[in-house]
């Protein structure tokens, strides 16, 4: 029989109105150690962002619940046993306040073959079947598709998709808590559910849906978890590739295999404990604003020159620099003379050679800026 581990991968808390603060997000989940939150924009109400996979809207324009934080998957790894204790702030804000959006997820070791048969098989099935075709969304391309199913404004939403292309550093940890090595033929493939706070009106009256007990359950009554995963999952029958034997399976929460004690108060004994820990992860953030740049050099560095020699398209880049990041960019570039030559006479057809030997001899994009560092900008 075999065991999976379930994992909070995504939260966003809504709070109510003067019920949290910067401080005090940063009090339940560090202990008070700074975050590095970032202001981006320019409003005073512009959200922030934190390197560590935080983002936070001070005014969301809500009436009842203005103040959301949104905490990615890398958040929620660095902050799993804090997070309890942000909640408890949540809960007294009133009963307006609430968990707009629960993401949980287990993975699975399949074959490389066994995951591209499965998305021919998702494919065809879309093609053939009209009904279907609102049922499953395929996105991406060869390996790298990702399968969505439902509808995205639905309260449940599901993801399936190969986590070692999505992140090639991740590790895979089984239900003993031990690392599992990957054969060359093998991938991590992730099943995700995306759990969202979704009122109705169903014959006149008000009917909301709720994730706030899947919060609950992750923490402290993993049984109740389990039944829902695992009915959810099979809710869609045959439709859905699931691992043999997925009815029987069982499940454990990554809490437990990782023997983390979390907390619910910062008065909590073990309070001083977990921030000490929270703190020691931090100078370990594996996602930081030079890591962005990395994955956008690597992943569209090709069009680079076609955009340098475009003013158009060189002011596109200028005006999305100054809603994300609030800054007025100026760009400066200099070339040696031979690749000045090869530069103009680059077909529009054509790939640039540049993206991969760096011919350009300066390009300085942050003039007047030499005092930011890249963490100033943080990432999402």
């Amino acid at each position: 029989m075999s065991t999976y581990v379930i994992c909070l991968d995504y939260a966003t808390f809504a709070f109510t109105r003067d019920s949290v603060n910067l401080g005090k997000i940063q009090q339940c989940l560090s202990g008070g150690v700074d975050l590095g939150f970032r202001q981006f924009g320019m409003s005073e109400h512009s959200p922030l962002q934190s390197p560590y996979g935080l983002y936070y809207k001070p005014e969301c324009g809500s009436t009842e619940n203005p103040h959301v934080l949104q905490v990615s998957g890398v958040g929620c790894e660095h902050f799993r046993e804090t997070l309890p204790c942000l909640a408890k702030v949540l809960r007294d804000g009133g009963e307006q306040a609430h968990f707009r959006r629960i993401d949980l997820c287990f993975d699975v070791i399949m074959k490389r073959s066994a995951w591209r048969s499965y998305l021919a098989k998702c494919f065809t099935y879309s093609m053939e079947n009209q009904r279907q075709r609102k049922k499953f969304l395929l996105q991406g391309s060869g390996e790298a598709m990702t399968v969505y199913i439902g509808s995205r404004h639905s309260e449940r939403y599901f993801r399936v998709y190969n986590k070692s292309l999505q992140q090639p550093s991740y590790e895979y940890v089984n239900s003993d808590g031990v690392f599992v090595s990957l054969s060359d033929d093998e991938c991590v493939i992730r099943y995700e559910i995306e759990n969202k706070w979704m009122p109705r009106w169903r014959k006149g009256e008000k009917v909301v849906s709720d994730p706030s007990p899947l919060f609950d359950w992750y923490y402290f009554d993993s049984e109740f978890l389990s039944r829902y995963v695992r009915d959810s999952w099979l809710s869609f029958g045959s439709d859905v590739m699931l691992p043999d034997d997925f009815e029987n399976a069982e499940f454990v929460t990554d809490i437990s295999v990782r023997n983390l004690h979390p907390v619910e108060d910062i008065a909590s004994p073990y309070s001083d404990v977990v921030f000490a820990n929270v703190s020691a992860r931090k100078d370990c953030a594996p996602y930081s604003f030079d890591k962005s740049l990395e994955y956008a050099a690597s992943h569209y560095g090709c069009y680079v020159p076609y955009i340098l020699r475009d003013d158009r398209l060189l002011a596109i880049c200028r005006d999305a620099a100054r809603e994300k990041f609030g800054l007025d960019i100026g760009f400066s570039i200099y070339f040696h003379d031979q690749a000045r030559d090869e530069f103009e006479e680059l077909p529009d057809d054509s790939y640039s050679p540049w993206s991969e030997d760096g011919e350009f001899e300066e390009i300085d994009i942050l003039i007047g800026k030499e005092s930011r560092t890249y963490a100033d900008f943080g990432s999402r």
